[in-house]
């Protein structure tokens, strides 16, 4: 519609990305403080996998926008309890699917989480929300049946010569997502060497444990919904490992890309009641500057 110059292919991928960073602030500070929320969106204005997809002319930034806006509907349903934040998020929720063969995983654990969440806490909701769920799957059917048949086509031509999954590319992906530079784990399944240096010890290791320190961290919130949201995203994350087991798709950090920037949002809310704040503080400063320098190199 708007030609095929590298601007108009790659355009609206660059649309998307950007337009998940207030959406970020708005998640964040719904669910936790301002200074966490600004800490948020530095974080992930600057992560190297967001930024590279953010440029590439494929869905994965639409469907990490996406996934934000679920939040952000799935949120407002939470504190407010009404229709019309119910009807965006099963909207939105419907779309993710269709936009991203895979974003299925994130609609099950939600599906999962949620649903126990409102079980044990607001049965008259849960009802509310069982409808919804079953309006979405409604909606959902010819997306099952385009994925059937979809599945066999890739069995045969890419999963089965990409072989078995192996514990280095759950690694890798896990590297890829808060490391501060990439592996080539982004688009095939693949296996490399690490040598181990200073450089790589401060780029890659430190950034790793500081996020999933702060997965770990968060997720013993007293707060139930919090919690929820933690254990959704941590869920999604797991569905997608086995599924990659047994072979249905590729483990490679770009099919669960729109899980990064709800684990973002998470690590800093974990890390901040881990750390002082000028300690938390100064890693999203060290993670940020070298993180462009990243970016830049990567552009090159």
């Amino acid at each position: 519609m708007f030609g095929n110059s590298e601007v108009a292919i790659k355009s609206l991928s660059l649309i998307f990305g950007v337009g998940t960073i207030p959406l970020v602030y708005v998640v964040a500070k719904k669910l936790t403080t301002k200074v966490n929320s600004i800490l948020a969106v530095f974080i992930v204005s600057a992560s190297p996998l967001l930024v590279y997809f953010s440029t590439e002319a494929r869905m994965y930034s639409m469907a990490v926008f996406l996934v934000m806006l679920s939040l952000n509907y799935l949120i407002d349903f939470e504190q407010k309890k009404d229709k019309k934040s119910l009807i965006k998020l099963v909207v939105v929720n419907v779309l993710l699917p269709y936009t991203l063969v895979g974003g299925i995983l994130y609609n099950l654990a939600l599906w999962i989480c949620y649903g126990i969440y409102l079980y044990r806490n607001d049965k008259y909701n849960y009802f509310r929300y069982l409808k919804s769920v079953g309006a979405e799957f409604l909606a959902l059917v010819p997306y099952f049946m385009l994925i059937v048949h979809y599945g066999g086509m890739r069995q045969g031509f890419v999963i089965k010569h990409e072989g078995v999954l192996l514990l280095a590319q759950v690694v890798d992906g896990i590297r890829n997502f808060f490391a501060i530079n990439l592996t080539d784990n982004i688009y095939w399944a693949s296996v490399s060497p690490y040598y181990i240096s200073f450089w790589f010890l401060l780029f890659v290791i430190v950034p790793c444990v500081y996020f999933v320190c702060g997965l770990v961290r968060g997720i013993k919130t007293e707060d139930k919904f919090l919690k929820t949201i933690y254990c959704t995203v941590i869920l999604a994350f797991v569905f997608f490992t086995i599924t990659a087991f047994f072979q249905i798709h590729l483990f490679t950090a770009r099919y669960i890309l729109y899980l990064l920037a709800p684990m973002l949002i998470l690590s800093i809310i974990g890390l901040s009641e881990k750390f002082s704040p000028v300690h938390l503080k100064l890693f999203v400063i060290f993670f940020v500057i070298s993180s462009i320098f990243s970016n830049i190199i990567y552009y090159k």
